[in-house]
């Protein structure tokens, strides 16, 4: 299907859309942004980027996989590259990864990476502090 399409089937119902003050949200993997819109939207587009930390507590950055036949198979649909070499290091690899595969989430996802991490540099810092 198109990717046009898709997104008319799901723009106003699907089981992520979260709406708050007027405003929808979306929740689905993929969606760097987070807003309900075609450009960010990770169920209507064939490129996909999203941000996000594991269960290890490192923040990884998965993109669709360019294989054939991984769009049927949701396990293997992503690509996750995990970022354990500190903060310069994660927006350094976020940039070069986006930059070519999706130019226009570029910026938000090395927004979303550097917030994450210092996120993370805070907890770190509470759970010494105790």
């Amino acid at each position: 299907m198109s990717e046009a399409l898709v997104w008319e089937l799901l723009r106003k119902n699907n089981c992520f859309v979260r709406k708050q003050g007027g405003v929808q949200f979306s929740t689905e993997k993929g969606n760097v942004l987070g807003v309900n819109s075609f450009k960010a939207s990770g169920l209507a587009n064939r490129k996909t980027a999203d941000v996000c930390v594991n269960k290890n507590g490192a923040v990884v950055l998965s993109v669709k996989s360019k294989k054939e036949g991984a769009e049927r198979k949701p396990a293997a649909m992503y690509r996750a590259v995990p970022m354990k070499k500190g903060s310069r290091k994660a927006v350094k690899v976020t940039e070069k990864m986006l930059s070519s595969y999706r130019p226009d989430l570029k910026s938000a996802a090395m927004v979303r990476v550097s917030k994450l991490i210092r996120a993370q540099n805070k907890q770190r810092k509470a759970v010494k502090a105790e």
